[in-house]
């Protein structure tokens, strides 16, 4: 009985075990993506829920009066209590996105005419009687 050792045996047998790990790793890398993109699919459907919770529905549109924030204005007032909540009524002269634009008085010039939605309150004869 005579043992030959055949060194092409042996390199291709290494070489079919190296590509059946490889292949095997492969099968794993494409379950875990598949369940990876499962995950996000349930995170952005759970990030969209909680964004959505504090959007506002309201919008505007060109002629409407709102009442404009005072938030992030600066005033000549020394109490920050004692300052208004809201500058004054003004007319929505253009919609640009999510962005109302104002003609504003000439003593407001260092502000933007642009506002956000977040600065607005809608304006109706019942929030004026309260």
């Amino acid at each position: 009985m005579s043992f030959n050792f055949n060194t092409t045996d042996y390199e291709t047998t290494h070489e079919r075990l190296e590509a059946r790990k490889a292949n095997n790793i492969v099968i794993w890398m494409k379950k875990l993506l598949s369940f990876n993109h499962q995950e996000l699919k349930k995170m952005k459907l759970i990030i969209k829920v909680q964004i959505n919770k504090y959007r506002w529905n309201v919008t505007y549109e060109v002629d409407n009066w709102v009442w404009l924030s005072f938030r992030n204005v600066k005033t000549t007032r020394l109490c920050k209590d004692l300052k208004d909540k809201q500058l004054n009524l003004y007319q929505i002269t253009a919609k640009v996105n999510i962005f109302y634009h104002f003609h504003l008085s000439i003593s407001m010039k260092h502000l933007h005419s642009m506002f956000s939605l977040k600065l607005l309150w809608s304006y109706s004869e019942d929030s004026l009687s309260e």
